[in-house]
């Protein structure tokens, strides 16, 4: 996915880089057919600084990337546009599948399955229900996990990093991934090199770019103004519950 691209290269992107990266994925359907011309003048930069941009990110130029792009957002381009909450919603649960169908969790299964223990820390109400829904799944399959409420560098917290083994995992749950505390929480789990993972919308974000692993969900805000306090979740129980199932399979192929 592109945004695995981005966050890959994140810590080697400028701040105009960033912006550039954050138009694209906003209008990501719409680049397939916009020249590169089109695309600096839209983001107020040159011809040039877009194809160092591609460059920076591993395409050979903007052509590359477009093309990409283009069969990356197949299925975007088939989707009816959404005019309703209740479509944002249905939008989110085709993207998140599709993501799904797409990713290989080997990896983390792997480390999983040798784990002495997971840690979940969650940042606000809706990601608490979230680290409940995968805190219950985990202990059924007897995987010891504990979930971490308070955002911050607590005592508890410092002790919890004194006391965890090697082999411990971390799990954070953020839809923007650009919790202060949580970045804060992440970059002490970096410097004792803990293993992360980090579940967050389908963003550029600083907790996705400095996780070992990435899980995402697509999330979407409405609109209107008026209905600021709007944003669908329910993709991220049905990533939890794939993800969770999903290491069940794991463990009884082996």
């Amino acid at each position: 996915m592109f945004i695995d691209i981005i966050n890959k290269y994140f810590t080697d992107l400028s701040d105009s880089d960033l912006e550039l990266s954050k138009y694209i994925l906003e209008n990501y359907t719409a680049i397939a057919n916009m020249s590169v011309n089109e695309l600096a003048e839209n983001n107020y930069t040159s011809k040039s600084s877009v194809i160092r941009f591609c460059q920076r990110i591993g395409f050979s130029g903007y052509t590359e990337l477009k093309n990409y792009i283009k069969w990356d957002a197949s299925i975007e381009n088939n989707q009816i546009k959404s005019h309703s909450t209740r479509d944002y919603v249905t939008a989110d649960i085709r993207k998140t599948l599709n993501y799904i169908q797409e990713s290989n969790w080997t990896d983390i299964y792997e480390e999983l399955k040798v784990t002495s223990k997971v840690y979940i820390i969650p940042t606000g109400h809706t990601q608490q229900s979230q680290a409940s829904e995968l805190h219950r799944l985990f202990l059924l399959m007897n995987i010891r996990v504990e979930i971490i409420n308070n955002v911050a560098s607590t005592n508890e917290f410092k002790r919890i990093l004194e006391i965890a083994e090697d082999n411990t995992l971390f799990i954070l749950l953020s839809y923007s991934g650009e919790n202060e505390n949580l970045i804060k929480l992440h970059n002490e789990l970096n410097l004792r090199s803990f293993t992360t993972i980090a579940i967050t919308g389908m963003n550029n974000n600083t907790i996705a770019s400095n996780a070992t692993y990435n899980l995402y969900a697509s999330t979407t805000k409405s609109p209107a103004s008026s209905e600021w306090w709007i944003q669908t979740s329910s993709s991220f129980f049905l990533l939890i519950e794939a993800f969770a199932f999903g290491f069940l399979d794991y463990s009884n192929s082996l």
